[in-house]
């Protein structure tokens, strides 16, 4: 197991998640700014974040930390 350290988390997960949820807003944007009626837009955003939080699951899975795993690794 790795240390816990206050400072910082696994920052590759972060990234991947910070990157789902800023697609997701960006696309809702998007097709907001297209013409989208406001009504729509949040069904639009939990779509649009689940598929690509389905597409971003292989990443999730790869920069999760195994348990035979070093900090270095």
């Amino acid at each position: 197991m790795f240390p816990a350290n206050p400072t910082h988390g696994f920052e590759k997960v972060q990234l991947v998640a910070v990157g789902v949820v800023a697609l997701a807003v960006g696309g809702t944007a998007t097709l907001h700014w297209l013409g989208l009626p406001t009504g729509g837009t949040g069904v639009v955003f939990i779509v649009l974040f689940t598929v690509l939080m389905g597409l971003a699951w292989p990443l999730f899975t790869k920069f999760q930390p195994d348990h035979g795993q070093t900090e270095s690794d």
